[in-house]
């Protein structure tokens, strides 16, 4: 019996015991009958965790977080064959992507799943949080801290937290939603010595808006620290 001559049920078996994407495409192009017969299994495939692409690592899961494909993310979850914790190539989760990319409704989903790792970190030593803070994701950094599991201080491999990169974007919501938080270190200083302060008065010296970012962290300072300048 030739490959091409196999029967469905055989066909479907032996696609069964191949492990790479690839070796299961090269089967389905073996005629159309077998083509017909081995596309859905191949998308259920690929939707697995232990199937990931070459370059980036990532799992079907996580480019549709990073697209903001919100159906098929809940698909993928409801399917329960993914894992919603897959660290791609520079260590970043689904959840860090859907964050940095904006996908608040992809986020929520996420955060619905009781084993999704919030603090999770990626190879930068940026977790989701830090990247909502340092892109402007307003309503996610808001997502995140609900959860009441974020670390507002952790610093990156520079030594910058959140904090300051909200202050470094000129997010005035974000730092005052973070300058709720007692926890937050407005005072730390990264690895140029910088804080988020002494970042907006440089800033400020260039561009004249920036006076209103220096006069809250001033505010701020002085009742946190009444011995600050």
């Amino acid at each position: 019996m030739s490959l091409s001559t196999l029967p469905a049920e055989l066909t479907l078996h032996v696609a069964s015991f191949l492990e790479k994407g690839a070796d299961i495409n090269a089967l389905s192009q073996v005629n159309f009958e077998h083509y017909a017969r081995l596309n859905a299994f191949l998308y259920r495939h690929n939707a697995k965790a232990k199937y990931t692409d070459r370059r980036h690592d990532r799992t079907a899961l996580s480019w549709a977080a990073f697209y903001g494909r919100e159906a098929l993310v809940k698909w993928l979850i409801d399917r329960g064959e993914c894992d919603i914790n897959h660290c791609d190539r520079s260590f970043e989760t689904p959840l860090h992507l859907a964050s940095r990319e904006g996908h608040t409704t992809i986020v929520k989903i996420l955060l619905k799943c009781p084993d999704i790792d919030i603090r999770a970190i990626n190879d930068y030593s940026e977790t989701p949080f830090y990247l909502a803070a340092a892109y402007d994701r307003e309503d996610i950094v808001n997502l995140l801290l609900e959860t009441g599991e974020v670390d507002v201080n952790l610093e990156n491999f520079d030594g910058n937290t959140p904090f300051i990169m909200a202050v470094s974007t000129e997010n005035k919501s974000i730092v005052k939603r973070l300058l709720q938080e007692e926890d937050t270190d407005m005072f730390v200083e990264n690895i140029y010595g910088g804080t988020a302060l002494s970042l907006a008065l440089d800033c400020v010296k260039t561009w004249e808006h920036w006076k209103a970012m220096v006069n809250l962290l001033r505010r701020e300072a002085r009742r946190r620290k009444p011995q600050a300048k």
